[in-house]
This record gives C-alpha cells, structure tokens and sequence, in this order.
C-alpha cells in the first residue's frame, strides 16, 4: 500500500472491525455534514488549522475521534468542542513492521515533503562534517497523493548530489520494511504540526530511534525517553515554520551526538531499538484500537451522556502474553496494588515484632501489613 495516514488508517482499521450501517465515519465534515446517517463520527486526522476545518461547526456530528491529545487541545482551544465530545484513539501501524536489529549507521526520513524535507540537506551537510560516513535514505514526494506536477523536484535533485544519500518517491510499504529495520535513526525535522505521524511509528516499530521537533503531536506519540525532541527555533508561517540558523546547527548536533552514542554503545542502543518496538507494538496495536472503537461506537448508540470520564477509553489485556507486553496495562496493574501500601502501613503501626514475625512466617499478610 502506497497512501496517506489518513487512507491507511480506514483500510486497516476495516480488517479488526466494521462500522455498523448507521453509523458514518469521515475525516471530512463536509462529507458527515450531508450524511443521512443516524450518528456521525469525525476522525480528526488533519490539524485544526488545515482547509477542511474552515468554519467547523462541531454541532454536524455526534463526536470526534483524535489520534492524540494534542489534536485533541487544539480542537477545543480553536474550534470550541467540548470535552466530552471528543475521544483520542491512536493510530496503529501494519503488521509488517517488525524489529530487525541489524542497525547500521542509517538515518531514514519518509514524510511527506512539505513538512520538513527542504531543511534535510543543510542538515545532512552539518553531520557530516562530524560523520562522513553516515548514510541517509530518503523516502519522499508529492506522488504519495497522486500529485502529477511536484514543485519539490530541484530539492530532490540536490538530494540525490549529496553523498552517502539515497533517495526515492514514495515507495510501497513493502518496501520500506527492510529500509526501517536497517536504520538506526528515524530522522524528521518537521517544521509541519503533526496530529500524528504514522511514518514515524512505523520506523520505530522496527526499532528505528526518532529524532523530531516539539511541535505537533510527535514528541507525545514517540513516548518521553523515546525519543529526541528538538526546540523548533522559528517563526510559525502558513507554510509550516521558518527555522533558524542555530536550529539547523542544534538539531544536527542532536543527530551527531545520537550517532556518536551508537558507535560507542551498540549493545545497549540494540536494547534501546527493541524497547522503541516493543513500545509501539503496544500503542498501536489495530486490535487493540479496533476494540477501543467499537466500545466508543457502543456507548454512542446506547445514548449514555457522553461525559469527559467515558470518553477515557480503556483496554484490558485479554492473555496473559499481551498483559507482560503492554506497558499501560502493567502501570495500572502496579498502581492498583501500590496504591494500598500506605494505609497497609498506617495499619501495621504499633505491633509489637512478635506479631510482625507471626505475620511473615504464617504467609497470611503482605510485607508492607506485616510490617
């Protein structure tokens, strides 16, 4: 497959579940708005700046969908939602991205070109003033939406004059598998605020470690400690921010410091790499996304008051195998038993140390009741 978050993410989705027949799901209000359908789901792909939210009036649909909360903020900062009307379910990543950890000093970037590819060749040239040999494969055009006239083919041919860089169109998922798994680095200056950024789950599904911006959702969907975040250093224009010199200077520097930790630390970037994969295996599972729709679809049919509570969709492990893997899952699980330590120990004050004893030794208390 060959296309946007936003197509992908429909074609997908269709293979864990099907929206009932009342129910009509677009990331277009125009399209809800002339629907004839019962209830009206907008899946909020594009950010609330973007054409398609000229003059939103939320009161069209029955609710909206967000793959982050920042989409989520924006939403009801700039478009007035209200809270409870708006539940953010993340995007998944195909299959077919698995974990390789045969990395070698590789930075890939597969976004689409207006959302940062014109910064990559003076960064490009600022590494390799400190690591000539690391190499860039670049994944990027116009084509990816079927754009015949490509105003970014002079950028392309200076890309393709820079040493150690290999670029391409936009090319098939299934060929982008085995570039992913031999990168080290997902590399994404993005002057553009993501909602989401599929492209860059899928890279660290393979283990691929990203190096982004603060702007945008990005930096919340790679997770804190995965990832390297960037100050964008700019002015914000309609065109996506106008960066610094000493952005540029700082983000190759990031990049440079990220190659010199892989050189000196391979065993422990390989950990590193599969704790990226194992972490958004767990996010972005289309079976576990499948099941937090259709228990939101659920509650919309059923005409409970959609409170901002009910809109926190949860999700239960259903093996024993996906409770070990899912982070979320186990962090709950902890919290749950943790919480009663304090007033397990509030309990235990005054007991003499032969109580204490007899509390261990008979195996009937836990040590923080015992002690």
């Amino acid at each position: 497959m060959k296309s946007g978050a936003t197509e992908s993410s429909f074609h997908y989705l269709s293979q864990h579940y099907k929206f009932p027949e009342d129910v009509e799901v677009s990331h277009l209000p125009e399209k809800l708005k002339k629907s004839n359908k019962t209830y009206k789901i907008l899946w909020a792909h594009h950010a609330y700046d973007q054409p398609v939210f000229l003059n939103f009036n939320h009161e069209i649909v029955n609710h909206i969908v967000t793959p982050s909360h920042w989409a989520k903020e924006q939403l009801i900062k700039f478009h007035h939602v209200p809270e409870n009307k708006i539940t953010v379910i993340s995007n998944g990543v195909n299959d077919i991205f698995t974990y390789s950890g045969n990395k070698t000093k590789t930075f890939i970037h597969t976004s689409i070109p207006y959302k940062g590819l014109e910064l990559m060749p003076s960064i490009i040239r600022r590494i390799h003033t400190k690591h000539p040999d690391a190499k860039f494969k670049i994944f990027s055009s116009m084509s990816l939406y079927g754009q015949q006239n490509d105003p970014y083919i002079e950028l392309y041919d200076e890309l393709k004059k820079l040493p150690n860089v290999e670029y391409s169109a936009a090319v098939n998922q299934e060929e982008l598998v085995e570039h992913y798994q031999d990168a080290a680095f997902f590399i994404h200056p993005n002057i553009w605020e993501e909602t989401f950024c599929v492209s860059m789950t899928e890279a660290m599904r393979c283990g691929a470690y990203p190096i982004i911006t603060n702007i945008g959702a990005l930096s919340e969907v790679a997770g804190e400690n995965f990832a390297s975040v960037v100050s964008l250093n700019g002015t914000r224009t309609t065109r996506g921010y106008k960066v610094t010199e000493d952005f540029l200077n700082t983000f190759a520097e990031f990049c440079c410091t990220a190659l010199d930790y892989f050189e000196e630390n391979k065993t422990y970037y390989n950990q590193i790499s599969r704790s990226l994969s194992n972490h958004i295996l767990q996010k972005c599972d289309w079976k576990k996304i499948a099941y937090q729709w259709k228990e939101l679809i659920t509650k919309i049919k059923s005409g409970e008051p959609m409170t901002i509570e009910n809109t926190e969709l949860s999700y239960t492990p259903i093996t024993s195998e996906q409770a070990v893997m899912d982070d979320e899952y186990l962090q709950k699980a902890f919290a749950n038993v943790l919480r009663w330590e304090e007033s397990d120990k509030e309990l235990a004050q005054g007991r003499t140390n032969f109580q204490i004893e007899k509390f261990i030794l008979l195996d009937t208390h836990t040590l923080p009741v015992a002690y």
